[in-house]
């Protein structure tokens, strides 16, 4: 590959006889470069990533150096490439009676359009999965026989779930129905980790190895197209002509997208998995159990042939690994398991194995953090936290908290929060364990905060709790790297909830590079720096190390609250609302609510959730020229605020129905002063320029006649 130091280098030899190595030329190389770009909004420069074509200047000598370097890289990939590609043609070439060929692939969803469609449904299309499949089998007459499959699913996550159900879905009833005589099979696919290639679908391997003996290879990468591609297009195509021709029903769903398409074509067979069912074959197959017994796997992203060898193991043959700075560019190498260079071999082809149960394996951790931690706040952040607020929040937006919590209308947040997350964060119980935050409001909320900072033009990123407690120091840099466009240095703020060892207490930490500090802000601070406080700040400073080599670490300062510094809590089970309310604090979006309003404050939050929106602290009565529906005992009319001409009286500007689902301002403008009482839902949000459209029409509706 270039890298061998007793065969000679054609560039070297090229070199030895050239006589202008010294000539200065110019040339082009793409290359990823950051760029600044200023946000109008707040006049603050922004950094992100692009790729350009960089024109460079030096010698010819200079260039053959370059080139050099990037060959090693390009030509494992050229290697593995090739060699993927001869070995599945060998394999459909060569096919046995008992053996089966199987590509797999997700095709891009198809979204559903509509002949003479209203302008405003372009902005509101739905889509359906498409999951496709080719079997090569030998036929009766000794040739290879191609039959094409295509699963419709109504379940948009291509995630590890739903490609653990699909394939056992293909060995079930494509494989072991319609072929009874295939005992080994060979899947090849592309390699993304948020799809095939991670631990999780290895681990599942072994499930569906006891019904087909399974090898299952990966392209390299930008290389895995195949069958399967067309089979998708051209299902696709199929629909949207018929649709657009009106041979067909309308397409409104997954489930008529399959019928349509079962009509439509003889030559592909088309299933449907609806989400209820992926959901009932989720705990049929207890995916959940072979998620969380999956063991880490260094180096996979490195793996393009993996197989389970028996009940505890599997054997990764034909590894080739590559280049650690190539494989971060490419998006099917891309994955949270991977580890650092030192987990590379030699560049011979050889076969690793792993044992199901985690023994041997390397996390990649570093215990040795040398980080000296000093009890405190600095000055220059103390002033928010010694603020705080009365907060209440206004009537028709605790009618709206007690209309989620009965059931009357659906929770809209995280899909993740389920409802005795939502018991727990109301807060009401008796028992103090029922109270507690989980990860999932914390992760969520913090998510909404990040949100309204990128907004006001601050780069602001948040890390899960389960990425970082989790996952191994070079697990967690992989992933702050992977979603963020721009430098560490060049980050405003970096929000990591903490729950150690799921030891039910929250703290906040929080990283602030400009100012070379990371800080642990506890709401049940101790007198001295906590065990758990110190690990986990020896922790992310070994990540920060690895997400840029060129941080000096030493020059950093990590310190931890101490009781005195930042209001505390006073009872066992409001740590996640503290670390939700200094996070906002940190972030100079609020200051923190006095304790005997933190259960309006639980509301708060659940509402921010609801709407994907975070609302403000302390919340105002009522928005100026925001919209609100108001009781009108017998109907109720959707208004804007104009003024308050007194206490509890809000000025409107009404707008009328006109027809069942819009509205509009009526010739003659229609003014009144309404007590506040009056108000049951709000803000509302008006779509299009008039009529009006109210999206969450439903909602009020349904809230308006539980208020009767």
């Amino acid at each position: 590959m270039g890298r061998c130091t007793a065969c000679p280098s054609w560039i070297e030899e090229i070199a030895k006889g050239c006589d202008v190595l010294e000539k200065e030329v110019t040339w082009y190389e793409w290359e990823r470069i950051y760029i600044s770009d200023l946000k109008c909004k707040s006049g603050k420069v922004n950094v992100v990533k692009r790729m350009k074509k960089v024109c460079k200047e030096g010698t010819v000598k200079d260039v053959l150096t370059s080139l050099q370097t990037k060959l090693p890289s390009f030509l494992e990939h050229v290697f593995v490439k090739r060699h993927q590609a001869a070995y599945f043609e060998e394999k459909l070439n060569s096919i046995e009676d008992d053996e089966a060929v199987i590509q797999v692939d997700f095709a891009e969803n198809y979204t559903w359009k509509f002949q003479d469609e209203i302008q405003s449904a372009h902005w509101n299309q739905q889509q359906v999965s498409l999951f496709t499949v080719a079997v090569w089998t030998k036929g009766p007459k000794g040739d290879k026989v191609c039959v094409s499959h295509v699963i419709v699913s109504d379940e948009l996550n291509h995630d590890k779930k739903s490609v653990a159900v699909f394939m056992s879905t293909v060995m079930d009833k494509f494989v072991k129905e319609m072929h009874a005589d295939v005992r080994r099979a060979y899947v090849f696919s592309d390699g993304p980790s948020s799809q095939f290639k991670n631990r999780y679908i290895v681990n599942f391997l072994h499930h569906l190895n006891s019904k087909v003996s399974i090898q299952w290879n990966f392209f390299a990468t930008s290389h895995g197209k195949g069958a399967v591609d067309g089979i998708g297009g051209t299902v696709k195509r199929m629909e949207w002509n018929a649709v657009n021709s009106r041979k067909a029903s309308e397409v409104v769903d997954a489930k008529t997208f399959y019928d349509a398409a079962s009509k439509l074509t003889t030559s592909i067979s088309v299933s449907f998995v609806s989400q209820k069912e992926m959901n009932d074959m989720y705990d049929l197959l207890c995916l959940q159990k072979y998620f969380n017994d999956a063991p880490p796997i260094p180096g996979i992203s490195r793996f393009h042939c993996i197989e389970p060898k028996d009940s505890y193991n599997s054997i990764a043959p034909e590894v080739f690994p590559f280049d650690t700075a190539d494989e971060s560019e490419c998006d099917d190498c891309t994955d949270v398991e991977g580890s650092g260079p030192g987990d590379s071999s030699d560049n011979k082809s050889v076969d690793r194995e792993y044992v199901h149960g985690g023994a041997g394996v390397s996390d990649g951790t570093n215990d040795d953090a040398n980080v000296n931690i000093h009890e405190g706040v600095p000055d220059e952040m103390i002033g928010p936290f010694k603020q705080s607020a009365v907060f209440n929040l206004p009537h028709y937006m605790t009618i709206q908290v007690d209309s989620v919590m009965s059931g009357l209308i659906s929770f809209c947040g995280g899909s993740l929060i389920d409802e005795s997350d939502l018991q727990g964060l109301i807060g009401n119980s008796k028992s103090p364990e029922i109270n507690w935050l989980s990860n999932f409001i914390i992760d969520d909320y913090l998510k909404l905060v990040k949100s309204a900072c990128i907004e006001r033009g601050d780069n602001v990123q948040t890390i899960t709790w389960e990425i970082f407690e989790k996952a191994s120091i070079n697990q967690v840099a992989k992933a702050m790297k992977k979603d963020c466009d721009f430098p560490l240095m060049s980050q405003d703020l970096l929000l990591i909830p903490c729950n150690p060892e799921q030891s039910k207490h929250w703290f906040l930490l929080a990283v602030l590079p400009n100012k070379k500090l990371i800080i642990v802000l506890d709401s049940l601070a101790g007198s001295f720096i906590k065990p758990t406080v110190e690990k986990l700040l020896q922790k992310v400073g070994l990540v920060l190390a690895v997400v840029d080599p060129n941080i000096q670490i030493q020059d950093w300062r990590f310190m931890c609250n101490t009781p005195e510094d930042i209001p505390q809590q006073d009872n066992i089970y409001d740590c996640g609302i503290y670390t939700c309310m200094y996070a906002r604090c940190l972030a100079g979006l609020g200051v923190l609510v006095d304790q005997e309003y933190v259960l309006k404050f639980r509301q708060h939050i659940l509402l921010s959730l609801h709407r994907n929106d975070l609302m403000e602290v302390p919340e105002n009565e009522i928005k100026m020229e925001k919209y609100y529906a108001v009781d009108y005992v017998n109907k109720y009319y959707i208004g804007r605020a104009l003024s308050m001409p007194a206490d509890n009286t809000v000025k409107f500007k009404f707008s009328h129905s006109v027809g069942a689902k819009q509205f509009n301002w009526p010739k003659r403008d229609d003014f009144d002063d309404v007590h506040i009482s009056c108000i049951f839902y709000g803000p509302v949000t008006l779509e299009m320029c008039g009529p009006f459209v109210v999206p969450k029409q439903s909602e009020i509706e349904k809230i308006f006649a539980a208020t009767r």
